[in-house]
């Protein structure tokens, strides 16, 4: 609302393996990978509001610490202090913009960030003021939006608005969006992220124009644009309510609830907007006791879960990501203020100083991210040789290594390389083989890495009766970060390969022994 204002190496020996396989698994697992983020500052970001000209590079935003951030616009080259996230918005409008207009507004931006998130619309349900669009205009709007995106870049992420706050209200207005695309479109409407903003608000329609004002219940979130005959759902909150964190818990497990039962469970949920909107002056509201609710809110979505309604693919975590509202807003006497009340602003908008709430937002988040240092966590799981085994060589025999690998880590292994030895890695001089660098593995705890690269045996003795013998075959991996490796134990695995058996020699029984 623009109103409102994170070596040992274990060798198998010949008389242990007997021609197993055997991958090496860390008995240490890398934290968070059970999580879509490693590391908590990832999740933690904040609103940039673009007010007399400000943008995130005016601050010295990096020492906050945090993992992204919105400003309500669309850059081709977005500032990234500390390698920060950034959301991509387009405006809800009414027509929606047509193709040429897109092409001319985000066509480069889109070319330029492949796979980037794009918030579809602020506050579409904002009744006078932000987007204030009709559900069916809406479900128009984001389908045309939407469909424009997915053919310019088909990896995109696209989000659905953020509604004000996830009351009974509002959530009328997001199932009335969705029956309106599917009847419009006859299909579901596809959404790859959930967002929403979380304020505590009134939501009160205000008398006509020509009748007495209610001045003080006649503030808040209002009723949805076009939303009629539900004004009985709206929240009646007050304004000692607007910091209730018990309040603020019951909406979004709301709204998850809500994304479970509309087959909406399996989707990331940020909360892309939300703080304490009313000066000290104006309903009492501290620095001290906004800092505490920012602290409280942001403990109770780092941690808070529900095997029921959680998100799967995040531990069951409730929110994925969430944005304090706001970087830099300027206060509610600013000479050019454009209507924000806000007054809790992490830097001030005009001197560029860090503020009281700048101070605490970046001691929680070095706090709450100190253990999480950057890891690289490179875990062979399995190596495959192909052939298995020669019994009879012929000259020039090759064989495939395939070697499957992750990174168990929280930052990319950089220039990963897998070397074949014949026995302990670095105990010879020469390795057998050494497959192609690969520019960097992502850390995925589900996704895996595959890699083949090929070795020539050696066929010393006779041509018709070689000199028998069992290679003990190792496959480590390399990286040039590899001094982030948390686990060493896990970056090698060894098996047994047969070479030059034939029937008549006596190891044939041991073959046998060992493929039975």
């Amino acid at each position: 609302m623009h109103y409102k204002t994170s070596v040992t190496k274990l060798i198998v020996s010949l008389a242990i393996t007997l021609g197993l396989i055997l991958p090496f698994h860390s008995p240490l697992h890398a934290q968070g990978c059970d999580e879509l983020y490693p590391s908590p500052h990832q999740r933690i970001g904040y609103n940039v509001t673009r007010e007399l000209n400000k943008t995130i590079s005016d601050y010295d935003a990096a020492r906050l610490g945090a993992g992204w951030y919105l400003d309500y616009a669309t850059q081709v080259n977005p500032a990234r202090p500390n390698g920060m996230d950034y959301a991509q918005m387009i405006r809800a409008t009414n027509p929606p913009p047509t193709r040429e207009q897109l092409d001319t507004r985000v066509g480069a931006v889109i070319d330029a960030n492949p796979g980037a998130l794009w918030i579809l619309g602020n506050e579409p349900d904002r009744q006078g003021q932000q987007d204030s669009v009709t559900t069916t205009e809406y479900a128009t709007f984001y389908h045309d939006v939407y469909q424009y995106m997915k053919n310019r870049d088909p990896n995109s992420q696209i989000a659905i608005a953020g509604v004000i706050q996830p009351t009974p209200l509002r959530l009328l207005y997001l199932s009335n969006v969705l029956s309106e695309y599917e009847r419009m479109y006859g299909e579901a409407m596809p959404i790859d992220v959930w967002t929403t903003h979380a304020f505590i608000l009134r939501e009160q329609r205000p008398p006509p124009a020509d009748q007495p004002q209610d001045v003080d219940g006649n503030w808040g979130a209002g009723i949805p644009t076009g939303l009629t005959g539900s004004d009985e759902l709206g929240k009646l909150y007050d304004v000692d309510e607007h910091n209730n964190l018990q309040i603020f818990k019951d909406q979004l497990v709301a709204l998850r609830q809500w994304m479970a039962d509309n087959g909406q469970r399996d989707k990331e949920l940020l909360v892309t907007e939300y703080g304490i909107l009313f000066p000290e002056i104006f309903a009492g509201f501290t620095p001290e006791e906004t800092r505490d609710f920012m602290i409280d809110t942001f403990d109770y979505m780092l941690d808070a879960t529900d095997d029921q309604i959680g998100y799967p693919a995040d531990g069951n975590r409730l929110v994925q990501r969430f944005s304090w509202f706001s970087l830099n807003s300027p206060g509610a006497f600013h000479p050019q203020n454009t209507g924000n009340f806000f007054d809790h602003s992490l830097f001030d908008n005009e001197t560029f100083e860090i503020e009281f709430m700048g101070l605490a937002f970046e001691e929680y988040v070095a706090a709450r991210t100190t253990e999480f240092a950057d890891t690289v966590d490179l875990v062979i799981e399995d190596v495959q040789v192909t052939p298995s085994a020669v019994v009879t060589p012929t000259a020039n025999e090759m064989v495939t290594v395939t070697v499957t690998l992750k990174n168990e880590g929280n930052v990319d292994a950089q220039n990963v390389v897998l070397r074949l030895w014949d026995g302990a890695p670095y105990s010879q001089p020469n390795v057998l083989a050494v497959s192609s660098a690969i520019a960097s593995v992502a850390p995925s705890c589900n996704g895996k890495t595959t890699v083949s690269f090929q070795w020539q045996p050696s066929t010393t003795g006779t041509s018709t009766i070689p000199e028998p013998k069992f290679y003990n075959l190792t496959v480590d991996v390399q990286a040039d970060n590899m001094n982030l490796d948390s686990n060493p134990l896990n970056n090698q695995s060894s098996r047994l390969f047969p070479f030059g058996l034939s029937v008549n020699n006596l190891f044939l029984p041991l073959i046998e022994l060992v493929s039975k």
